[in-house]
């Protein structure tokens, strides 16, 4: 979600000064390294079109925030463990300006999603005004992999010497609904447990199927 949220931002503020890419056609394969984690491999058919495949691999972090940090109107976090497995994406792209501008439409797969939010075991106060003594708390959110069409935009620069930069995002309008479970420790009712799962699910929202790339490589 951050990811897709800071590469759309970085979009946003670069599209209006794209770069003049007029070797697309005289250096039509494409070889760029994705979010230093995946690969692109793509073809330029000709200045206008362009096919390929991008690949981001799997994630997995464990942050550990400062506090008194508040997540989902539970504070003093005290880790947060995130997974995402791969995602991947064949992409038509349509560039009609002589700028690297595209926009695209292709096959999009998301992988499973995973974040375990950890709260340190204190004296807590939950949405329907519940009060806890000394409670360790475990909210756990994953989202289904899911594959469909998807459609973006994005932009290219490549240089004479064949550097080539680019920046996009492609994506579904269909909205993702999330598994959410809560424990604690000690154990609470069913009735609290619920309270909690209805905040995490109006915060957390319904997350729509992307991918967001920064890419850096070589056109031959």
């Amino acid at each position: 979600m951050l990811r897709k949220i800071l590469l759309s931002s970085i979009l946003l503020v670069l599209l209006p000064f794209t770069i003049w890419c007029s070797e697309r056609a005289g250096r039509p394969v494409q070889l760029q390294l994705v979010n230093f984690s995946g690969v692109a491999l793509g073809y330029h058919i000709s200045d206008s079109i362009y096919l390929g495949y991008t690949y981001v691999s799997s994630m997995d972090l464990s942050l550990e925030p400062q506090n008194p940090r508040a997540l989902y109107g539970q504070d003093y976090v005290e880790k947060v463990d995130v997974e995402e497995d791969q995602d991947q994406t064949f992409e038509l792209r349509i560039s009609p300006f002589d700028s690297g501008l595209y926009f695209s439409i292709g096959g999009l797969s998301t992988g499973r999603k995973y974040q375990k939010v950890t709260f340190e075991k204190r004296n807590r106060v939950l949405p329907n005004d519940t009060q806890l003594p000394s409670t360790k708390i475990f909210v756990v959110t994953e989202v289904e992999p899911w594959s469909g069409l998807g459609i973006g935009l994005g932009y290219t620069a490549i240089w004479d010497f064949g550097l080539s930069i680019g920046l996009g995002l492609i994506f579904s309008p269909v909205q993702l609904e999330p598994d959410v479970s809560v424990t604690a420790d000690p154990d609470i009712s069913a009735a609290d447990k619920q309270s909690l799962i209805e905040r995490v699910e109006k915060d957390f929202g319904k997350p729509n199927p992307s991918l967001g790339y920064l890419a850096i490589g070589y056109n031959f």
